[in-house]
C-alpha cells in the first residue's frame, strides 16, 4: 500500500487534515479552554460515523462551533480541482464508504 498523502481540510487549515485514502485527522494544538486553562490536544485519526444515507461523516470543530461534514466531500475538496464549480462529489465506483481520492 502506498503512503498516504495528507492535505489541510478546506476551511480548517492547521486544525484538521484529510488523506487521499479517506482518513481525517485532528492535528496537535494548544489552546485556552473556557475555564482559562491551557489545554493540548494530541494528533489523532478521527473515527467517522454514518449519516442517515450511508455516507461517512466526521465532526469538526473550529472557533467553538461543531459541524458534521461528509468525508468524501472533504477528500474531493482537498484533492480535486473544481474549476467548473460543480455542486456534488460523486463516488465513481458507487461505494458510499469508499472515500479515496
Amino acid at each position: 500500500m502506498k503512503n498516504e498523502e495528507w492535505r489541510d481540510v478546506v476551511g480548517y487549515e492547521g486544525l484538521y487534515q484529510v488523506s487521499d485514502q479517506g482518513c481525517v485527522k485532528s492535528l496537535e494544538r494548544t489552546f485556552i479552554d473556557k475555564s482559562g486553562r491551557k489545554r493540548t490536544v494530541k494528533e489523532r485519526i478521527l473515527k467517522p460515523a454514518f449519516d442517515g444515507w450511508g455516507y461517512l461523516i466526521v465532526t469538526l470543530c473550529a472557533g467553538g462551533k461543531r459541524k458534521n461534514l461528509m468525508v468524501h466531500r472533504l477528500v474531493c475538496e482537498a484533492f480535486n480541482d473544481n474549476r467548473d464549480e460543480k455542486p456534488e462529489a460523486n463516488h465513481i465506483n458507487e461505494i458510499k464508504t469508499d472515500n479515496s481520492a
